[in-house]
């Protein structure tokens, strides 16, 4: 059999087998669907083929990333397409390329999830074969068999690990596969699709968006994919991903991403429209809405507005410079809406969507605003006091609480009142802690003991949407004497003289009875070594967190102290400090590279990298992650794990990207370009960014030129790892992560070859 026709049964065998999985695997996720996809780019040529741009449920569209020059769009390394040269359809075109890609690593558990094209099973770019699917990849060498939990911005998933298996991922599943059928488009935007909306970056974990990335020819991006930025977009506020053992621990966590995706069309902001709960016949205020034409060359038209949605007689347009207006380059327009539902009005959430279509240029996404709203005509109720009515033995000398069925507003001095008979109201201090709905009664003296006393809280208060309570919310109780019993600290985590604590990880204390929340924070709670951070309570489970601003520091000594600052609810104070001394975990030393040398010349399509063996500070065992890649910030490509020297080798370029794929579930990709998968960044006045943002950490002991300093190691400490599939006539990049397996992971300098 020749080896065109091997290859070409090696790819029938390979989508079968793809498409078999995808009816096998469907997502626990619970994430909304993509909106709509764009016609495809025609004629042939100049066009693709492709549809022209992907759009997800918040009105965000993205198109096909095929600037090379940019530096913002990521492409699969094959023998079809060369970043150097202009990008032609179908002479040098990516056989495999992205509308959408977002990935990080979260301790052992590589993470995917993308848009991506393709062109049915037979590699190469071809008229007639375009195709398009979604993807979300897991990738984990775990540390013991068991139960492990992922949870991902896109849903939560469980994987059983019955073995484990060296050098290969145990963890090792590919979801969403939606079939490279030939002109098969509608996969992404399926019902079932889990990858959707789109994830960008934001200025903190879960927060406000970042304005999008631009290149010096206009065109926007969702972020710079060389950089690891924290995002937003989770249908489910998940804007991270998290795996957790069979006990519920924590074994790695990521809440940055790269991400990558070229938008196209015009944007609204805000993109979504929330107005607050109201009671019926209630008019809303004002919200306007600007849309924006990005094109900083060609102008913009917009059709007539469309409301439509099953509560769209709720909302009332207002002024409109958007329909059937034109929108110069970088101009803007807006339209104005209200909310309002007449009388009586029906309790809960209404929704509807604003839509613009473009009508020039053609081909163009409409704009869509998601609109929302709540009506409530539910009056708030007093669901818990503490003393309950009737309640007896309460010390004097404690706070008076009363928790309310949901947020309310009106809480003061003059709505919530203490009285007891033949006196005037007691003097106290009243407040409202809107997270956990409840109102606080502080007198401003002792009460009296075996009084009775009577709590009012009047009509005064109201929900949000303005309904007040039915009626005077009233409990009476009996006091006793005041409570003297100073609180004490019953546990803590980690506990005094715990060793191996990983840096990362938040410090928690918890008390023997209820204590003053405001009593619990940075300065009646500190950490040794000036660290600083946040300081929560939670009274529910009466627990104290410190959660640091940056990781610790590697095998030091901490000393966290909470001091008698801390005070029970009759403000008793702690009779003493409470200190637990903790030794947190050590970590390897830097991997030091031996070769190839840095800018070296290697023959032929496999190299064997060599390096000295990691110690550990603490005598963990060390494990590694070996990184090959053909840009500097390994953007796009997954690392080989290896506990050091694998008797044979265990996989092509980018890891998890390329022959480990096939010992686990089934790629959709080509076979051809699957068994060398290499993603890399197009470098073009990228690479000074790249470098410095994603190079490599910390020092190489072996110094830049070579191991000049380690010119005859023992061969027992050298480590090393045969990378076969590499492309002749190509710039690699590599460096190894040193993994002790509890929170410490040490990386090398990055070195560089060049194939021949």
């Amino acid at each position: 059999m020749n080896t065109k026709v091997r290859k070409l049964m090696f790819r029938k065998v390979m989508l079968m087998a793809a498409l078999l999985l995808s009816l096998i695997f469907t997502p626990a996720s619970q994430a909304a669907p993509l909106a709509a996809f764009g016609p495809r780019d025609l004629p042939i040529p100049p066009g693709t083929g492709f549809p022209l741009w992907y759009q997800d449920s918040t009105g965000l569209s993205v198109g096909l990333c095929t600037d090379a020059a940019s530096g913002f769009c990521i492409f699969l390394a094959d023998e079809f397409f060369n970043p150097g040269l202009p990008v032609s359809f179908p002479s040098n075109f990516p056989a495999e390329h992205f509308y959408y890609l977002a990935e990080t690593f979260a301790g052992p558990l590589f993470y995917r999830t993308g848009i991506e094209g393709g062109f049915g099973g037979i590699g190469n770019p071809a008229d007639g074969q375009q195709a398009v699917f979604s993807r979300i990849r897991f990738r984990a060498v775990v540390p013991a068999v068991g139960t492990y939990t992922v949870t991902h911005p896109y849903g939560v998933e469980t994987f059983v690990v019955a073995a484990l298996t060296p050098g290969i991922p145990e963890i090792n599943q590919t979801l969403d596969i939606f079939g490279l059928v030939p002109l098969s488009f509608n996969g992404p935007t399926d019902a079932s699709s889990a990858v959707g909306p789109f994830l960008r970056a934001a200025a903190t974990p879960g927060g406000a968006p970042l304005p999008f990335q631009t290149d010096a020819a206009g065109n926007t991006y969702l972020a710079n994919p060389a950089a690891s930025v924290p995002v937003t977009g989770s249908p489910l506020g998940t804007n991270f991903v998290e795996i957790r053992n069979q006990a519920g621990v924590v074994i790695g966590r990521s809440d940055t991403f790269n991400i990558a995706g070229k938008i196209v069309g015009l944007t609204a902001s805000p993109a979504a429209v929330a107005f607050p709960a109201q009671k019926p016949a209630v008019v809303s205020a004002a919200q306007v809405v600007t849309i924006t034409n990005p094109d900083t060359v060609a102008p913009a038209t917009l059709g007539a507005v469309a409301l439509t949605g099953a509560n769209a007689a709720d909302f009332t347009l207002g002024p409109d410079t958007c329909s059937g207006a034109p929108i110069p380059a970088s101009g803007t327009c807006t339209v104005t809406v209200t909310f309002s539902e007449p009388a009586p009005g029906v309790n809960g959430a209404k929704t509807a969507l604003l839509s613009f279509p473009v009508t020039a240029p053609v081909g163009r996404p409409p704009v869509i605003i998601n609109l929302s709203g709540t009506i409530d005509t539910i009056r708030p109720t007093v669901t818990a006091t503490n003393p309950a009515n009737n309640g007896l033995n309460f010390p004097a000398n404690n706070a008076i609480t009363a928790t309310f069925s949901e947020p309310v507003t009106g809480v003061t001095g003059t709505t919530f009142t203490l009285s007891t008979a033949g006196t005037p109201l007691v003097a106290g201090a009243v407040t409202f802690d809107a997270a956990s709905k409840t109102a606080t009664f502080r007198p401003a003296a002792n009460l009296t003991p075996n009084a009775t006393y009577t709590a009012t809280i009047t009509t005064g208060v109201a929900d949000i949407a303005g309904n007040a309570l039915a009626a005077n919310s009233v409990f009476i109780f009996q006091t006793t004497n005041p409570d003297t019993t100073p609180p004490q600290v019953a546990s803590s985590a980690p506990a005094n003289n715990a060793t191996h604590v990983k840096t990362a990880d938040p410090l928690t204390v918890t008390f023997n009875a209820a204590v003053l929340p405001s009593s619990v924070n940075s300065t009646t709670f500190f950490l040794s070594e000036g660290v600083t951070g946040a300081v929560t309570y939670d009274p529910a489970t009466r627990t104290m967190k410190f959660t640091p601003d940056k990781p610790l520091a590697f095998f030091h000594a901490y000393t966290m102290t909470v001091t008698t600052g801390v005070q029970s609810l009759g403000t008793v104070p702690m009779a003493a400090n409470f200190t637990a001394t903790f030794f947190t975990n050590g970590a390897p030393n830097i991997p030091a590279l031996l070769s190839p040398a840095d800018g070296a010349t290697v023959a032929g399509t496999a190299v064997e990298v060599k390096w000295i063996k990691a110690k550990d500070a603490d005598n963990d065992p060390v494990n590694y992650h070996v990184w090959v890649c053909t840009n500097p910030g390994m953007v796009g490509c997954s690392p080989v794990d290896t506990a050091g020297n694998p008797p044979a080798p265990v996989a092509a370029i980018g890891g998890y990207g390329a022959a480990m794929l096939l010992a686990g579930f089934v790629s959709l990709r080509r076979g051809r370009a699957r068994r060398k998968m290499v993603l890399f960044l197009a470098m073009v006045a990228m690479t000074a960014v790249v470098t410095t943002s994603c190079g490599g950490g910390g020092g190489d002991a072996a110094g830049p030129a070579g191991p000049t300093a380690l010119a005859a190691p023992d061969p027992a400490t050298i480590a090393a790892l045969n990378v076969p599939g590499l492309k002749t006539g190509t710039t690699y990049y590599w460096k190894v992560v040193a993994d002790d397996g509890n929170g410490a992971q040490i990386e090398s300098a990055t070195r560089q070859f060049v194939t021949q």
